[in-house]
């Protein structure tokens, strides 16, 4: 699913970046991405339904919402 992601948001002329290793903790991904001087990060998990669900992280701001792929799309675009 995250290979779909990227793909769709490349294809939207957003630049990503993935991160293959699945069993680094999310902290340390994050703050590789915040040392990049990445200003978002699409973090992909569950809900409390154990629904699949996308979060959109603001490394700036230190916020999240979950949203949508066409929201994000619409964020980063605009």
């Amino acid at each position: 699913q995250a290979l779909d992601i990227l793909n769709i948001l490349r294809s939207n002329n957003i630049n990503t970046e993935i991160w293959l290793d699945p069993s680094q903790k999310m902290e340390k991904q994050l703050k590789y991405a915040d040392n990049k001087g990445i200003p978002y990060a699409v973090i992909l998990g569950l809900d409390k339904e154990n629904k699949e669900e996308i979060i959109l992280k603001n490394l700036e701001e230190r916020k999240q919402e979950s949203i949508g792929l066409d929201g994000i799309i619409q964020k980063l675009t605009s």
